[in-house]
């Protein structure tokens, strides 16, 4: 297996966490030195939130999602970050709102440090990511940068879309566990549309009950039983 594949559990993270706001903090900073590091050679990210206002607003941040970074793909709109919806056509584009996914993530708690590779469109034309797994190969799309990311040790979790196989693909191709939910349970305001009638938001994260947890944090739903470090269900 390649040294850029480093993924993270965010259900381990949040065990680590609870009542130790330092260490968030430090984790968050060593998220951001980990895309300068080795970035460069996955291509994953397209922009990067501020640190310093990130770590500004990290004391205030309260949700189930507990501070934890999250990558957003480059077709959800974000007011903070160029949105470019993997086109040179977009290449300066700032939306003035947030896609409703990525507000909801804020309310929960996570926090956005950068956009995720896409490609152009969430179409077909590949993207320059390359595979944490195996570097001399494909992450998938189409939201390779997404997949990548959360192979690679930069968020433990990512935001993807799907309209064929857009995230169940590179989530397998990149060695993390991809979540491509019903219809209608995620919200996809603010996400470029492609087939209104197919088009779902895509979850990503390094196993199976971490998938599982972000998508019943967004949805509400109960979808898989997790115990925390306080023995509280979350459920």
């Amino acid at each position: 297996m390649s040294d850029f594949y480093q993924p993270h559990s965010a259900l381990d993270l949040l065990r680590r966490f609870e009542g130790n706001v330092e260490a968030r903090r430090r984790y968050l900073r060593e998220r951001f030195e980990r895309i300068q590091e080795v970035d460069a050679q996955l291509e994953a990210m397209t922009a990067l939130a501020d640190p310093d206002v990130i770590m500004e607003t990290l004391d205030n941040v309260r949700g189930p999602l507990g501070g934890l970074p999250v990558a957003i793909k480059d077709i959800f709109d974000t007011c903070n970050m160029v949105t470019a919806y993997g086109s040179r056509i977009y290449a300066s584009h700032r939306p003035v709102s947030d896609a409703a996914l990525v507000t909801l993530l804020r309310r929960q708690g996570a926090v956005s440090i950068g956009k995720a590779a896409a490609c152009e469109f969430a179409y077909m034309a590949p993207t320059a990511t390359r595979n944490p797994c195996a570097p001399n190969r494909t992450a998938g799309g189409s939201s390779s940068g997404s997949a990548a990311a959360v192979a690679a040790g930069y968020v433990p979790f990512a935001i993807g879309s799907q309209t064929a196989g857009s995230t169940i693909r590179p989530a397998s191709f990149c060695g993390v566990a991809g979540y491509k939910p019903t219809f209608g349970l995620l919200p996809t305001i603010g996400m470029k549309c492609f087939s209104w009638s197919f088009d779902t938001v895509g979850l990503f994260a390094s196993g199976v009950r971490d998938v599982a947890y972000l998508a019943q944090v967004l949805s509400g739903r109960r979808l898989v039983v997790n115990h925390l470090p306080s023995g509280k269900r979350c459920f």
